[in-house]
């Protein structure tokens, strides 16, 4: 697969290429999307964790509940760094967006439990949100 450079990821890459231990297939897959303005890139994060994110926020945002697109980049961030299978496994810190994700945790976690059957939500329309 070909995989071809934004503008913005250029001088990071060429700076990690230049060190001794880059993996450069290995930071294709968590790197994050280029972001726009109230855009969150889900990129390198696993289905779980993608799925108990947008779940949460559909859920909050159906409550009323306004949520930071800044913050929800720092759980992405977080789950990428860590390798966390879902939103559980960094939602144990005492900042912002540990809150956020206990929060998301929790709505994730009610789903599943009021199911015989958990699922997983493959397709997201971001309409739903406006």
């Amino acid at each position: 697969m070909s995989f071809r450079l934004r503008a913005r990821h250029r001088p990071r890459v060429r700076e990690l290429r230049a060190g001794p231990s880059f993996d450069e297939a290995a930071w294709q897959a968590s790197e994050p999307a280029l972001e726009g303005p109230g855009q969150v890139s889900l990129h390198g994060l696993s289905l779980r964790a993608a799925a108990e994110m947008l779940y949460g926020l559909q859920q909050r945002t159906r409550s009323g509940t306004a949520t930071s697109p800044g913050e929800l980049r720092q759980i992405a961030w977080e789950l990428r760094c860590t390798g966390a299978a879902g939103i559980g496994g960094i939602a144990g810190g005492d900042r912002t967006q540990h809150r956020l994700a206990r929060s998301l945790a929790r709505h994730a976690a009610a789903d599943v439990a009021s199911q015989s059957e958990p699922t997983i939500i493959l397709v997201y329309d971001s309409a739903t949100l406006v």
